[in-house]
């Protein structure tokens, strides 16, 4: 089947909708295209179904919030084809592969899974977690969420305009008497899977990965 692109017209049409309903470019950019709702209307049209609403998330000057709905998370996938599948440039003595016995399969099969990306500007991971702490809608992920990511959204670095940029499962583990956790980085067209220290979590291309329930 073709796909029929969507026509010059019908985003006219979307740009006096919003013009008549008061929503400006900043609205839009902000509101609709950096946290993701303009993509969950899209994912509703395609599967002709109502729009989920994203909750209202609070966050700081500076900080973002970024959706991903939909996101297939195979929830007993194997650790090694997790991390290949997420980063195909990990190499194979990376650290992140010698963990997978700390992260046990927490399901079955394949979920749908809306996640919520959370950059918080450098402030750290402390800061992240206390910021979700306000919204029990909001759990940790563990990493075979964020390696979906990597592998479902290999351009993800450039939808955000954040390269290089790694996002973060927010299940800690202890390795080698340290706090670290899983994650994925995207530099141009490099992606790898990856296991960091926590406290390195303090620049403004971190994206820290929660469940949205």
């Amino acid at each position: 089947m073709t796909l029929k692109v969507v026509k010059t017209a019908q985003l006219e049409q979307v740009r006096k909708m919003a013009t008549d309903k008061g929503v400006d470019s900043p609205m839009f950019q902000t509101n609709g295209l950096d946290n993701g709702l303009i993509a969950l209307a899209l994912d509703a049209i395609k599967l002709g179904r109502p729009i989920a609403i994203v909750p209202e998330f609070e966050v700081p000057a500076g900080w973002r919030i970024h959706i991903l709905d939909n996101i297939p998370v195979v929830m007993d996938v194997d650790w090694d084809l997790a991390i290949n599948n997420a980063g195909p440039n990990t190499p194979e003595n990376c650290n992140v592969r010698k963990v997978g016995h700390l992260y046990q399969p927490t399901g079955i099969g394949t979920k749908n899974c809306r996640l919520l990306l959370l950059n918080n500007n450098g402030a750290g991971w402390d800061k992240a977690m206390t910021w979700v702490n306000q919204y029990p809608q909001l759990k940790p992920t563990a990493p075979r969420h964020v390696f979906a990511i990597g592998k479902h959204k290999p351009q993800l670095h450039y939808e955000l305009k954040c390269n290089p940029m790694y996002a973060v499962a927010t299940t800690p583990c202890t390795f080698e008497d340290l706090q670290r956790a899983c994650g994925v980085w995207w530099d141009v067209a490099r992606r790898e899977a990856c296991l960091i220290w926590v406290s390195y979590f303090a620049g403004s291309h971190g994206w820290f990965v929660f469940l949205c329930e």
